[in-house]
């Protein structure tokens, strides 16, 4: 309902008489829908008298924004639960994106830091212990972080042992039989 006409109704119902500023379509309004609608605590509210249901009547300005927070607020109904699923993809994307960068930028560092090991087991399980060793030191539990873990593993090449003839996965290779 649009304010103007908010206000008066509001002014017939306290007033009792009508506007003489009103027009004759104003007027006939009035003298027929007035009846539906009471005074309470200065809001206006209509009731419906055929099941006795009594409604706020809200201008346009509260009508959208109660609108909006039943159907577009991430914690309304509606496509309120597609915005917050799509959110929270986006939440799951910026995660994948942020653990493969981080992960590029500790083997860098790990390939700055340390020697490259030569392509035996021992060396490269040697080299894995002394970067999970550092790696610990720089971020408090890292062990509890293992997709972060495997991701760093997927994407170092000194931890991959080249020609290995047994077919078999190796120390840090990711194939299961």
């Amino acid at each position: 309902m649009e304010q103007q006409q908010i206000d008066l109704v509001k002014q017939y119902l306290q007033e009792l008489r009508l506007p003489e500023d009103i027009t004759h379509k104003q007027r006939r309004y009035l003298q027929k829908q007035a009846h539906k609608f009471t005074i309470y605590k200065d809001n206006l509210y209509r009731y419906n008298t055929d099941n006795g249901i009594i409604r706020k009547v809200l201008n346009k300005q509260e009508a959208e924004e109660i609108m909006y927070s039943y159907h577009q607020h991430p914690l309304g109904g509606h496509l309120a639960y597609n915005n917050t699923l799509h959110e929270f993809e986006m939440v799951q994307e910026l995660k994948e994106q942020m653990c493969d960068l981080l992960a590029t930028n500790i083997n860098h560092w790990a390939h700055f830091r340390f020697r490259r090991p030569n392509n035996t087991p021992e060396s490269v399980t040697a080299y894995l212990a002394a970067k999970q060793i550092m790696l610990k030191a720089i971020i408090p539990d890292y062990r509890l972080y293992r997709a972060l873990t495997l991701k760093i593993k997927q994407k170092d090449n000194w931890a991959r042992i080249v020609g290995d003839s047994s077919g078999t996965a190796g120390i840090c290779d990711n194939r299961s039989e």
